[in-house]
């Protein structure tokens, strides 16, 4: 066996071969690769001692001046000798401590975002949201549950406490008096302790249907609604009032299960769709989530192409409403056709956008769009009849709806367009505040009516349409 030595102090045996970052999961010591570890989003990197020689993933991700100083990507760095490593050192922010502090979870299946509220007061104190670690086994709840039943259910189970023991350092809490959980039907699965089984064929149904309340501290975990539409639609729901809509309504999260939601007076239709992690920045070139430096808003001023970042920090990457202004720009410059073809890369200020990215961002389009199609398909409604849009997601602080129209992610009505982060956790805190609330998410359950697009007959001829990035309605 090999020996790895780490700067916390560990010192691990691994087998000749092992790809470092899975070195580190069995360990327990946090690394982020977002892109599944396929050496694409560069967040994995690490400082070796005496390292190997850098491959083509790390010349082309880490700049030349840290590759001197020894930096190689964790996912894509194989031991083949004893070899020390220094990791980034996580320090958390110094809070006021208050010891009647509530705690919300949002478990997304790329990220995953808490809050906590003072119980007394019922103000936030702290929100956080970190890197789902179980990325590093892969970016979709497909893959996972694929790698969860070949005999790594308790790696991957293990990666999602480590992701929540790092945001509850960061969020400055360690024995909550309350918790509220919410998540997709997978990841409340890993949660709980639940088998996936149930998920990882048809009819797809899942053991966390119903309400569980936590044994080894006071707290909930959101049911999930049916199949793979889980606890944080059923909590979007509650928090974007869609149980109480008179008008038909949208809701739609811009996420990797991508769930849609079309509310009416009568019923409200629920489906998820292959989404895949686009919108969240993970897989694309220059991708990035919702944070300072991330590119939210482009346009052209003057024949001149405009970044807006947030918090006016040097541009990083692009979140969604980044990408998708970009992506609108593209077409109407000319530089992008409507099916999808980049006529070359595109290059701007140290970001890249190329083929592949385009294309990762194009299914996700398809397959939000095909969504809202079999929806209102299901409910015998045209989309001009839609008179609110609401959604959530990793983007960030705004949306153009133009673009989104542009692009054919909405179709092009006049409906009031509204981007609300985080509702998910937001239906969470409402919870976690008044506990009266559980209820009524009872009653939204009685509503629901579930709609698994992927067997509607029209599925795949409305899919093909959807790839098209033309305006619809």
């Amino acid at each position: 066996m090999i020996k790895l030595r780490v700067n916390s102090g560990k010192s691990l045996s691994v087998r000749k071969g092992e790809k470092l970052i899975h070195a580190l999961s069995r360990a327990g010591l946090l690394i982020t690769a977002a892109c599944g570890g396929k050496g694409q989003c560069g967040l994995c990197q690490v400082k070796i001692l005496n390292p190997n020689p850098a491959g083509k993933f790390e010349n082309e991700l880490i700049p030349a001046i840290k590759r001197r100083q020894g930096y190689r990507l964790a996912c894509r760095y194989r031991i083949d000798s004893d070899t020390s490593v220094i990791l980034p050192v996580i320090r958390s922010r110094k809070r006021k401590p208050i010891s009647d502090l509530g705690l919300a979870l949002d478990l997304g299946t790329t990220v995953i975002k808490g809050s906590t509220i003072d119980m007394a007061t019922g103000k936030v104190n702290s929100h956080a949201k970190t890197y789902n670690l179980q990325n590093n086994y892969g970016a979709d709840i497909v893959t996972r549950i694929s790698i969860a039943l070949d005999g790594k259910y308790q790696i991957l189970r293990k990666l999602l406490l480590n992701s929540i023991m790092q945001l509850t350092k960061q969020l400055g809490i360690r024995n909550p008096i309350n918790t509220v959980v919410v998540g997709n039907p997978v990841m409340s699965s890993f949660f709980l302790n639940k088998p996936l089984i149930g998920l990882a064929r048809y009819p797809f149904n899942s053991e966390v249907n119903e309400e569980h309340t936590l044994t080894d501290t006071p707290g909930y975990v959101f049911p999930a609604i049916a199949s793979f539409v889980g606890g944080d639609t059923l909590a979007g729901i509650l928090a974007a009032g869609l149980d109480r809509a008179i008008e038909p309504t949208l809701y739609i999260d811009l996420g990797t299960n991508g769930e849609v939601v079309l509310a009416t007076r009568e019923r409200i239709y629920v489906t998820s769709t292959a989404a895949g992690p686009a919108f969240e920045g993970v897989g694309i070139n220059s991708g990035t989530l919702a944070v300072p430096g991330a590119v939210a808003r482009v346009f052209i001023r003057q024949k001149q192409i405009i970044f807006q970042t947030i918090n006016k920090k040097r541009p990083i990457g692009f979140c969604a409403s980044g990408l998708i202004d970009m992506t609108a720009v593209l077409l109407q410059s000319g530089y992008l056709k409507d099916n999808g073809r980049l006529r070359w890369s595109f290059e701007y200020k140290g970001l890249l956008l190329i083929q592949d990215d385009i294309r990762k961002l194009q299914l996700s389009i398809g397959a939000i769009h095909t969504g809202i199609k079999l929806l209102l398909k299901k409910a015998g409604l045209s989309a001009v009849k839609i008179k609110k849009i609401i959604l959530t997601g990793e983007f960030g602080s705004t949306l153009d709806p133009q673009a989104m129209m542009c692009i054919g992610l909405l179709p092009n009505i006049k409906a009031k367009i509204i981007g609300k982060p985080d509702m998910a956790l937001n239906g969470a805190l409402m919870v976690l505040k008044n506990n009266k609330l559980l209820r009524s998410l009872k009653e939204i359950k009685k509503k629901c009516l579930h709609v698994d697009i992927a067997r509607e007959p029209s599925f795949e001829k409305t899919y093909i349409k959807s790839l098209s990035l033309t305006p619809w309605n």
